[in-house]
This record gives C-alpha cells, structure tokens and sequence, in this order.
C-alpha cells in the first residue's frame, strides 16, 4: 500500500527469513508423515510435492508483485531526488538573487534618502534668501521712498523760491520771503549741490535786501529793475538746481522701478526653483516609499524562500533515508525470496529422491521403467515390508545420508506411533514443536 502523494510501503514480517529456512523442513516432514499415513497402493507425495510447487508459483508471483511495488518506489525515489533537487537549487538561486535585490534597495534607498536631504537643504537655503532679499526689498523701498519724498520736497521749495524771487519786485514783502524758501530749499538740497551753488545761496539767504537810494519823487521803480537784474542769477540757479533735483528724482523712480522688477523676477526665479525643488524632493519620496516597499517584500520572500529551502533540505535528507532504508529492506527481502525459493526447490528435490516420484516433466517422455531395472533394495522392501515400514525406511535411510538428526526423530517419532488412530494432527503438532 502507498499513502497519498507518498511512496510505495513494502511490510513484511521480520520472520521471513526465518520462515524460509525452516519451509522446505516442514514440509519435507508433512510429506513423510502423509506417506505414513496414506492407504497402501497411494503416493500423496505427488500432492505435497504439487502443493511445494504452487507455493513457489505463489512466492514468485508475489516476489514480482513486491518488485513492482518496489520498482515504482525506486522510481518515486528518482522523481522525489530531482523535484526537490531542483527546488533546492531554485531555493538557493532566488535566496542569493533575493539578496541583491534587497541590496540593491538599500542603496537606492540611502541615495534616495541623501537626494531628500540635499532638496530639504536647498529648500531652506532658498527659503533664507526669499527672507533676506524681501528683507533688502523693504529697506531699498524706505530708501526710494525717503529720497523721493526729500527731492519732492526740495523741488517743490525750490520751485517755491523760485517764484517768490521772481516775485520780488512788485511786492514789499517778497523779498523776505524768497530768501525763506530759498533757505528752506538751500536746507534740503543739502548735499546736492555744488559747494559753488551752496556758497551763492547761502549768501543771497544771509543778505539784507538792499534799500535803493532814492534822488528824486518817481526814481523807484528804475531802482527795482535793477535789483531784479541782479537776483536773476540766484534765480537761474535755482532753476539749475530744481532741474537736476527733477533729473535725480526720475533716476530715483526708474532705480526702484528696476530694483522692484529685479526683485519681482529675482522672486519669480525663486519660486519657480522652489517648486521644481519641491517637486523632485516629493518625486525621491515617492520612490523611496516604493523602494521601502519592494525591499519590505524582497525580504518577506527572501525569509519564505529560505523557508522553503530548509523544508526542501530536509524534505530531501528524509528522502535520501528513506530511500536508502527501503532499498537495504529491498535487498534484504529479495534475498528472502530467493531463499524461500531455494528451500521449496530443496524440499521438492529431497521428496522426489526419498520417494523416486518425479517432480518434472521428463525432456524425452516415454515409458516408465520396469520394476526388474529397479533397485534391490527397494524391491525387497515392496515385497517384504508394509507401506510404513517402506516409508520409515527411507526416512532414516534419507537422514542417515543427509546426516540430518531431524529426519531421525521424526523416523523414530513416527516408527513409535504407526498403527494409532488419527495421528496426523498429533504429528503436525510435534514437527511443529520440533
């Protein structure tokens, strides 16, 4: 019998050996026994020796059956040593590829995880220039603003005492008050004029108007044009001034105009480098994330494969054992049968020359030969003895030239009790206890 999926089991007793080598006795002894007890006239030898016969059919059929058994377990063996051969050898090819692999992710993984931090970096670093530039944007616009709101204001005084000088003329107070807004004009322009227009303003802020000096009833207004000729040229400075104060102002509105453009692009720049910063910081995350994930199940399969491959290691030793325990059983048994062969055959042969019955088929078949050309001895003892005596004769005749004790007793076991009602059981009984 064999188990599902499993190999072919051979049970046998561990008597057969044993069993073997005392058939061919017994039977040989049954045989005699028989002869004893069989009417005059009968051969039941012809029986046993049939009966040994058949058993050896039987022992043969049942020896190829066992070997067919035997011979789909070897091939079980054969097929079990390849498949799981190969499974070891598939186990070990995907433990070492399974290895690279989860190497591999863990570098992948550690340049991925440099490449986040080195993103993580430029982030900051362009998160701390985004701070520092808005910071230098401020303060350039409080600059322009301050500038601006300075030249608007010297511009405007000095259009201021432009106006009132030349307004100086017609009225009494005018005067005074040109010199006041050019001295608040004078004040403002500050640095912005040269030390030669500075030094004319300040003189013209610091001199008393001149009274004219009047001959006649009527002679004022000539005295006025003279005067108004020479503040003309304070006048021209201012206006000197007030141009170049409008000049500076425009170069202060198209600096901011630029420094706001650059600052607006320069952010622009930024944002964008932020974006595609952060965009490939994520896109590394990502890939990290997959590559946690495929190392996570790389080594998963890395822990079944060596699994597998220790089950299939010892799936295989087992194997091998079995194998090897089952062929010595075959060998062994093989040897068994052939010794229960050997011992029928014995058995058969001693019957056949203690009884002269003939056990095969004669090559030249013909007629049986006459009982003149027999032997004296056995002559004599069909004419002169029953047909236990004749048997108990040739028993001891058999054992003396066998030199076997067993075939002794039994001629002695047997002489004591021929003539008793129904001793075959008894005989069988003591054969069997001998």
């Amino acid at each position: 019998r064999s188990s599902a999926g499993g190999p072919p089991v051979l049970h046998r007793s561990r008597c057969a050996r044993h069993c073997a080598l005392t058939m061919a006795r017994r039977f040989s002894l049954c045989a005699a026994a028989a002869l004893l007890l069989a009417p005059a006239g009968a051969h039941p030898i012809e029986k046993v020796i049939g009966l040994l016969q058949k058993l050896g059919d039987q022992v043969e059929t049942e020896h190829k059956a066992e070997e067919v058994t035997y011979t789909k377990f070897e091939r079980w063996c054969t097929n079990s040593r390849k498949t799981v051969g190969k499974a070891i050898e598939e186990g070990k090819a995907n433990v070492e590829r399974l290895g690279s692999e989860i190497e591999a992710h863990t570098k992948n993984i550690e340049v991925l995880e440099a490449g986040i931090k080195e993103h993580e970096e430029k982030l900051q670093e362009l998160e701390g220039t985004a701070t520092k530039s808005k910071e230098q944007r401020e303060d350039g616009k409080a600059l322009y603003e301050e500038e601006s709101e300075g030249l608007k204001a010297t511009i405007k005084a000095v259009d201021e005492a432009i106006t009132a000088l030349s307004e100086a003329h017609s009225k009494t107070d005018s005067f005074l008050f040109a010199q006041q807004r050019t001295r608040t004009a004078l004040a403002l322009a500050g640095s912005m004029a040269t030390p030669q227009q500075m030094a004319m303003l300040q003189k013209f802020v610091e001199e008393p108007k001149p009274r004219p000096e009047l001959k006649a009833k009527g002679d004022y207004e000539g005295h006025v044009d003279e005067y108004s000729f020479k503040s003309g040229s304070v006048i021209d400075l201012l206006k000197e001034l007030k141009l170049k104060f409008e000049d500076e102002l425009t170069a202060a509105n198209t600096a901011e105009t630029n420094a706001l453009n650059a600052y607006d692009l320069e952010e622009q720049a930024r944002e964008d480098l932020k974006k595609a910063t952060e965009d490939a910081k994520k896109e590394k995350e990502v890939a990290k994330g997959d590559a946690e994930a495929a190392k996570a199940t790389a080594e998963g399969d890395l822990q079944n494969s060596r699994d597998d491959l220790t089950a299939d290691t010892t799936s295989l030793e087992e194997t091998e054992k079995s194998c090897d325990m089952k062929q010595a059983e075959w060998a062994e048994r093989s040897k068994t049968r052939e010794l229960e062969q050997e011992a029928i055959a014995a058995a058969i042969k001693i019957l056949s020359d203690v009884t002269g019955v003939r056990h095969t088929k004669p090559e030249n078949p013909g007629l049986p030969p006459s009982p003149v050309e027999a032997e004296t001895g056995l002559i004599q003892q069909a004419s002169d003895a029953t047909p236990a005596q004749r048997a108990l004769n040739l028993l001891r005749n058999e054992a003396q030239q066998k030199h076997s004790k067993v075939l002794d007793r039994l001629a002695d076991a047997l002489a004591a009790r021929t003539g008793k009602k129904g001793p075959y059981d008894d005989i069988i009984n003591m054969i069997q206890k001998m």
